[in-house]
């Protein structure tokens, strides 16, 4: 098994790191908390953590990996002390500039019952199924940053799937 270079060893700047990864943190972030204000606050503590923690990565997972670990737990943590202000945004538009996977996932039509669904699943639920379908993460890689098994990853997807699909025929 090959273990990754420290980020330190491999040259890159936290500037590379941020343009690689922000982006994507930003909309995983805000398919999890569905509003702009949290999901940027979130995102800037979640690079703020990792610009203080670079040093200590030490490539036991890919640095998307640990990178998108930060920002669930810090989530978790906005859950639990009661910082995200609406945990849903249901009326509006997303901004034009955020291409949100879960607003790709379906026509504009059905934005609201799939929002509507998608919210109404439990965390560890919506979590792992946003990592695995919209942030495109192996079931390995998302048990990593979530902090459990593999089969656990893959039971919660599935059970995702089964929800959605509940939700969605009956409405």
């Amino acid at each position: 098994m090959t273990r990754q270079k420290n980020v330190s060893d491999t040259g890159l700047t936290f500037e590379e790191i941020f343009r690689d990864y922000g982006k994507g943190l930003y909309s995983f972030l805000y398919s999890m908390c569905g509003n702009q204000h949290d999901a940027e606050d979130l995102t800037q503590e979640t690079f703020l953590s990792v610009m203080n923690k670079l040093p200590t990565f030490k490539g036991d997972s890919s640095l998307k990996s640990w990178i998108y670990a930060i920002a669930v737990n810090k989530f978790r943590d906005s859950l639990r002390y009661g910082r995200i202000r609406e945990y849903k945004q249901l009326s509006g538009e997303e901004p034009a500039s955020l291409q949100s996977p879960l607003s790709e996932l379906v026509s504009r039509e059905s934005a609201e019952k799939v929002k509507t669904a998608f919210y109404a699943l439990a965390d560890h639920h919506r979590t792992s199924f946003a990592l695995v379908r919209f942030e495109g993460m192996s079931y390995k890689e998302a048990a990593q940053v979530l902090g459990t098994t593999l089969d656990t990853v893959r039971m919660r997807v599935h059970r995702a799937h089964i929800l959605l699909a509940e939700q969605l025929k009956e409405h």
